[in-house]
């Protein structure tokens, strides 16, 4: 498994590694520190390790979405993605 890294460029949030991904920072809606992650409904395409939830999930309250979770790393954000 590839490390992820993000990277914050002048006009896109880059995550690369495994199930990498880039969006445009005007497609950003918001960025948030959460507390704790909402409980996973579903993982429908990706990795889920003890730790470690990197890929295409469902969380209670939110629906679909991308993970880059390492649990033994206290902090969690969250961005969300304009409407199309």
């Amino acid at each position: 498994m590839r490390p992820v890294r993000i990277e914050v460029t002048a006009d896109s949030l880059v995550i690369s590694g495994n199930y990498g991904y880039s969006v445009k920072l005007s497609g950003i809606q918001s960025v948030e520190m959460l507390d704790r992650l909402p409980r996973i409904k579903i993982r429908s395409n990706g990795i889920g390790w003890k730790n470690i939830k990197i890929g295409h999930f469902i969380l209670e309250g939110t629906g679909k979405c991308r993970l880059y979770v390492n649990r033994k790393y206290p902090s969690l954000s969250s961005a969300l993605r304009k409407a199309r």
